[in-house]
């Protein structure tokens, strides 16, 4: 709730009324995944709107740093006994749910430290802005970050000491294929009040046209609208991560 780029991005009238915190819940809720999905947000006053949401749909909410968010994945892990975890950014409202039960089960099948996802064979899909897969982590893992460093940066953005240092630990990137070259112009994670707007009519079209959400049919709306890609790219260049 406390982004300083677009505040209260959570809970802004997104789709039915809905934010785009509460839809992602519901379509993660609806994918009978088999997992405990925690919220991991802050001690906040401002965050208390979130656990009222998640309450609402039965899911847990855990409350932890707001700066520090290392630690609170950590603590979060510690809390619930989770030796590993699936992280899933709030802002991605079109995150791949099929993707998601592929990467639970592999992950669960491995002993890499991070399991992650890559167009290029270099860059993760995390640090890009295209918002549709998630990543895994070992909790073991975290704590070794964590005792590697303090610096803010690392501290505040969870995963990218352990790729930035994959000699240190058993890192692994599926790669993609299945995708065209426009994908890399597209960005549907919500961080402006550019992406809010694009991505909300996108995800409203999704809807009420019965489009299942994944990245090829996201890519075949995108494609043809040159306005969107043109903005996608200039917001992609404001907000590198």
């Amino acid at each position: 709730m406390g982004s300083t780029r677009l505040p209260n991005k959570m809970i802004l009238d997104y789709f039915n009324n809905r934010g785009i915190f509460e839809n992602l819940l519901i379509r993660l809720n609806n994918a009978n995944l088999n997992v405990p999905i925690i919220v991991a947000t802050t001690r906040n006053i401002g965050d208390n709107t979130l656990e009222e949401i998640a309450n609402s749909h039965n899911i847990t909410c855990f409350r932890g740093s707001d700066n520090n968010v290392l630690k609170r994945f950590i603590d979060v892990a510690d809390k619930f006994h989770f030796s590993k975890i699936i992280r899933i950014c709030a802002d991605n409202p079109f995150l791949d749910i099929n993707e998601i039960s592929n990467l639970i089960e592999n992950f669960k099948k491995t002993n890499f430290d991070y399991y992650g996802y890559t167009l290029d064979g270099i860059t993760p899909t995390i640090k890009t802005g295209f918002g549709f897969w998630a990543e895994g982590v070992r909790t073991e893992t975290l704590r070794a970050v964590y005792k590697a460093t303090n610096d803010n940066f690392y501290l505040e953005h969870v995963t990218n000491y352990i790729y930035e240092h994959s000699n240190k630990y058993k890192v692994h990137f599926e790669k993609l294929h299945q995708f065209s070259h426009s994908l890399i112009e597209m960005r549907l994670t919500v961080d402006t009040v550019n992406d809010f707007l694009i991505s909300k009519e996108i995800y409203s079209k999704c809807m009420q046209q019965d489009i299942p959400i994944n990245p090829k049919n996201i890519e075949d709306i995108v494609k043809n609208n040159l306005n969107w890609i043109k903005t996608m790219n200039q917001e992609t260049q404001n907000n590198l991560k």
